[in-house]
């Protein structure tokens, strides 16, 4: 089955050219995806709609230490080693390690780089896809130096897609870019539903209750968190 992307800057030129306005952009699970997350904040800027509300929830909750080391381990795994192409495996995705994609991207573009260089990048590229890669080759042949610096200890995106594999983010400060786009913003914690089968139901009970009543410290114990964003103009009239 193939896969349909559509890029942010498509819908809108889609959706002035058949002047539609939009009430609500809603996801989950997505935005830990998308590899230039503060380019599309602040392109959001542009969906037409005077009520646009934004609802960007994300089971990658990196305040929450537990899901954090977890899905570490799954940065480090897609990382480092292979894996086996399986049922239910998306074709868009690479079944190579990160590193090794990053790795090969490096020797077919410059056959000539010795094995230290190509170990400096493959390495230090982590988070960056193929053409930002190059871009790194380009500025290191001239300057000797890799000037890039992942801004996260294990985040890992394929490089030939972009698609992070499950990026943790501060919600905090994907709520100050959306803020400084013209929107208000909540941060919202999620709760731990029916569907989700902890050691036992009491502990649940008592996990959502601390988050119900810790205030700014519910997101240590929440599962998820939603990013709640109107256009200011809206909120006024609210």
């Amino acid at each position: 089955m193939g896969t349909c992307v559509v890029k942010l800057e498509d819908l809108i030129v889609f959706l002035e050219t058949e002047n539609l306005s939009t009430d609500a952009m809603c996801s989950f699970d997505v935005i830990e995806h998308i590899y230039d997350m503060e380019g599309f904040l602040k392109e959001c800027k542009d969906i037409p709609g005077k009520n646009l509300r934004l609802i960007l929830g994300s089971g990658a909750n990196e305040r929450n230490p537990i899901i954090k080391r977890v899905l570490q381990k799954g940065h480090y795994s897609f990382e480092n080693t292979d894996r086996p192409n399986v049922f239910g495996h998306k074709q868009r995705d690479s079944l190579l390690s990160f590193l090794k994609i990053r790795w090969d991207i490096l020797l077919a573009y410059n056959p000539k780089l010795d094995i230290e260089s190509i170990k400096t990048l493959a390495l230090g590229t982590r988070g960056l896809r193929k053409e930002d890669i190059l871009a790194c080759v380009d500025d290191f042949e001239k300057t000797g130096k890799l000037n890039y610096v992942p801004n996260h200890p294990t985040n890992t995106c394929d490089p030939l897609s972009g698609n992070w594999n499950e990026q943790l983010m501060d919600p905090l400060w994907l709520k100050s870019i959306l803020e400084t786009q013209g929107f208000a913003v909540r941060v919202l914690p999620g709760f731990w539903g029916d569907g989700v089968v902890l050691y036992k139901t009491g502990f649940k009970i008592m996990l959502n209750m601390m988050i119900k009543y810790s205030g700014a410290f519910a997101l240590t114990f929440a599962p998820y968190y939603v990013i709640y964003a109107d256009r200011n103009d809206h909120q006024n009239k609210l």
